[in-house]
């Protein structure tokens, strides 16, 4: 027999609000209106996930769901970005508006996820280059704040 349930894991991309191209909250917004979650957990988790709206997942026994959320908006990330001055250089496809490097372990299916979310972001006109790291290194990194954006679970 096979059972499943509900589970309070939760995995999220963890940005450096401290780096200057993420500093302004305009662009982290945009990141998080070019993510289409739901695409994702129907690709790679095979519809066993559910979004959560915080860092508590919606089992936990402390989750609000009465919060922002920012849903998958690719016009509205584009708005965000030419609002905090990262306009499109030369049109859709063309020259990126910005780069970031998004680290992540060596595990497959963190790598994974990390590739689809590059691919979401350059969409409107993010470069992500994804680099892979053994594990120490990559949490080094993440320890000393060496990172624009990081998965990360709890």
């Amino acid at each position: 027999t096979i059972s499943s349930g509900p589970s309070v894991l939760l995995t999220y991309l963890m940005m450096n609000n401290d780096d200057p191209l993420l500093a302004d909250k305009r662009v982290r917004q945009a990141i998080a209106h070019a993510i289409d979650r739901p695409a994702i957990i129907a690709a790679k988790f095979a519809g066993y996930a559910r979004l959560a709206t915080g860092l508590l997942a919606p089992g936990h026994w402390a989750y609000q769901a009465d919060v922002p959320t920012y849903g998958y908006d690719p016009a509205r990330a584009g708005q965000l970005l030419d609002e905090a001055g990262y306009p499109d250089p030369d049109g859709p496809g063309g020259a990126p508006r910005m780069r970031l490097t998004y680290k992540v372990s060596s595990d497959s299916f963190r790598s994974s996820i990390a590739k689809v979310i590059a691919h979401q972001l350059a969409e409107v006109g993010i470069a992500v280059e994804v680099r892979t790291f053994e594990f120490s290194t990559f949490f080094t990194d993440v320890k000393r704040g060496a990172y624009h954006a990081v998965p990360n679970s709890m």
